[in-house]
């Protein structure tokens, strides 16, 4: 009976073996099943490689490190009670699935995040000439203007997207009014190593915005190299390399754009004169495996000269066609210019622990400055073809002039710094960040515009000249603000793998006082078949704290008693992996709905969007999104995407 107990005492004694799991290219591996052979006990890899599992003391167990795509790895280890050993593996990939399309790996399957191809962005042509026309062309996004950068996702506005680099927020332009003036956005494609998107549904750690997040990597060299590109629409340049110690890595770019050729088909003729141009460096250095520093600078210098002269519009019907006709003079000249620096150091204390800290600086310096008359008549044109006034005005219709005067500038000054922190356990990953923020925005507005039609100045009065529109302001807008967020999430697995990942999401902002709350949570079933499917389920509130655009209403004013934006997101989708002549395609699939309250109505003024300055509306968007992707055509990527959207929008 003594000799049982101690048999059993025996048998309850552990030891811990613990490392990190990367591939031939020294990348950690996320989601490696390590177990122990001949048992049902095992652990999965966070999404830095990492894996602690604990083995019985005093015999030999053979460890399996196995998934899908790589070689399954074995090894055999004998440790005694309470010893703890390092073991890291590096894992080869299996020859037939070495294939040029990119399928998800299997964490961003679980987590809801779509990755896209880097590859693509060099192969992808699109008028805006930026990254961000990926999101329009693969089907993840839409938008008004082909020349633009801008994108709304599931109904929502331009504003409600939140964009990361290396876990920088970017900002945008405020003053930008049409997707002509628009140059050069953040991101340079030839900097990027990784790019993921999700549509909503997405976790707390992920800002608060009410609709997307492009979250984006920029690449860490391992040797020297460099690119060059060229084309009527802009050139750009990258360089990238490492020390010899490999401790110090760099990569730098140079974009020029213009879109001259483009605006020469434009309506409204006259002398374009654009010119866009940023210079991006990240750098990376290596002090211990413990600890490292990075930081990323931006100039962008973004001008606009436009000297119109004339615009022909025609409407109507093949036998009855009406044209409008306007001749200018005078000139807009637009600068958007804007800085960013950013510096972060990652510490490592343990195996399982990341600590990140981080500040940046952002400023933007806008001048929108137009002083332009038009002189415009209607009329009906003749369509007879025998006439020989053919395609020419045979009867006005009407005419006058209208006169837009506006010297508008903006700055806008954002500093901020923040603490983000990871520990990896055996069966869950807890993740916590913090934010604090100052902002200062000085706007300055002087804007009219005079309408004369048919000697009369609009609108009309027997005594005076009126203006149609006038506004005047001269605002300075101090502000702070701080943000945070805790989430867990927990594995559990048997047979099958089930993944549930909550957080909440905290913010304050001294000017309207307000403290939000934004629970939130993921859950995600990967069940265990013979085909490659993830269901996922992903729901919570979802608030948007204003930001100096929705305070602006249309007339300049500004109320600082606007509320956050709220919303309640409930996505439940699926994602699946099958091969059709021997390629491999991915089949995913998402329903939505979306609850909007404290709304600020807007308008949409090209790819401005221009605020009511009130909470007084509620909406919904509700739809489905299904979408395709494999090699239709060997060796090319295609995408075929389905959407149904419905969005109302009630203003009280």
């Amino acid at each position: 009976m003594m000799l049982l107990q101690m048999q059993n005492l025996f048998a309850q004694q552990k030891a811990k073996v613990y490392g990190v799991i990367k591939n031939e290219e020294g990348k950690p591996i996320d989601f490696v099943s390590v177990s122990i052979q001949g048992t049902s006990n095992g652990v999965r890899t966070g999404n830095t490689g990492f894996y602690l599992v604990e083995i019985p003391a005093g015999i030999t167990s053979t460890l399996v490190f196995s998934f899908v795509g790589y070689e399954t790895q074995t090894t055999n280890i004998l440790l005694q009670a309470n010893e703890e050993k390092q073991m890291d593996i590096v894992l080869k990939l299996k020859t037939h699935f070495l294939h040029p399309i990119n399928i998800r790996t299997q964490i961003e399957r679980v987590e809801g995040m779509t990755p896209i191809d880097t590859r693509q962005l060099q192969q992808m042509i699109n008028a805006s000439g930026n990254l961000e026309g990926i999101l329009r062309a693969t089907g993840l996004a839409s938008s008004n203007n082909e020349m633009s950068s801008q994108y709304s996702v599931r109904g929502g506005n331009f504003d409600e997207n939140v964009v990361y680099v290396n876990d920088f927020e970017i900002y945008r332009p405020f003053l930008i009014r049409s997707g002509q003036q628009e140059g050069l956005t953040f991101a340079n494609p030839d900097m990027v190593s990784n790019l993921k998107f999700s549509a909503g549904g997405f976790q707390a750690k992920y800002g608060d915005k009410l609709s997307s997040v492009l979250d984006i990597t920029y690449k860490q060299p391992k040797d020297f190299s460099g690119s060059v590109t060229a084309s009527l629409l802009g050139q750009a340049v990258s360089l990238q390399g490492t020390s010899k110690n490999r401790k110090f890595s760099w990569i730098t770019g140079f974009r020029n754009k213009t879109n001259q050729i483009l605006l020469s088909s434009q309506p409204t003729q006259g002398e374009y004169r654009p010119v866009f141009y940023d210079y991006q460096l990240f750098t990376t250095y290596t002090f211990s495996d413990k600890f490292e520093m990075q930081a990323i600078a931006n100039v962008n210098q973004n001008k606009f000269k436009f000297q119109p002269e004339s615009q022909t519009t025609s409407f109507g019907l093949v036998n009855q066609t009406v044209r409008l006709e306007v001749f200018f003079d005078g000139a807009e000249i637009d600068k958007f210019n804007t800085m960013m620096g950013g510096l972060s150091g990652i510490y490592r204390p343990k195996k399982n622990v990341k600590l990140k800290f981080m500040t940046s600086a952002f400023q933007s310096n806008e001048d929108e400055t137009f002083d332009i008359i038009a002189a415009y008549r209607i009329g009906e044109v003749q369509t007879d073809i025998s006439k020989p006034n053919y395609n020419n005005i045979k009867k006005s219709l009407g005419n006058g002039e209208y006169h837009d005067y506006a010297r508008n500038f903006l700055d806008a000054n954002v500093v901020n710094v923040s603490h983000h922190g990871t520990v990896y356990y055996t069966n869950h990953t807890l993740n916590w960040g913090i934010t604090a923020q100052k902002e200062l925005i000085h706007d300055k507005i002087k804007e009219w515009r005079r309408l004369d039609s048919a000697g009369y100045s609009i609108p009309y009065s027997d005594s005076l000249v009126n203006i149609y529109s006038y506004i005047k302001t001269n605002i300075t807008l101090p502000s702070n603000r701080i943000n945070g967020y805790v989430q867990n999430a927990f594995n559990f697995s048997d047979t099958s793998h089930y993944k549930l990942i909550a957080g909440v999401r905290f913010s304050y902002w001294d000017v309207n006082k307000e403290l939000l709350i934004s629970p939130r949570m993921q859950f995600t079933y990967v069940p265990d078949w013979k085909n490659d499917i993830v269901f996922r389920l992903g729901t919570g509130i979802y608030n948007q704290p204003p930001f100096y655009r929705e305070l602006r209403d249309l007339d300049g004013h500004v109320n600082l008693n606007v509320k956050a934006q709220k919303s309640y997101h409930f996505v439940a989708g699926s994602d699946y992996n099958f091969k059709i002549w021997k390629r491999q395609f991915s089949f995913t699939s998402d329903a939505y709905f979306k609850y909007l309250w404290d709304v600020v109505p807007y308008e949409i003024d090209n790819v401005r969007v221009k605020y009511f300055g009130k909470n007084n509306a509620v909406a919904y968007a509700t739809g489905v999104d299904l979408r395709l992707h494999g090699e239709f055509v060997k060796d090319a990527d295609s995408w075929v995407s389905l959407s149904y959207l419905n969005t109302k929008e009630n203003l009280k």
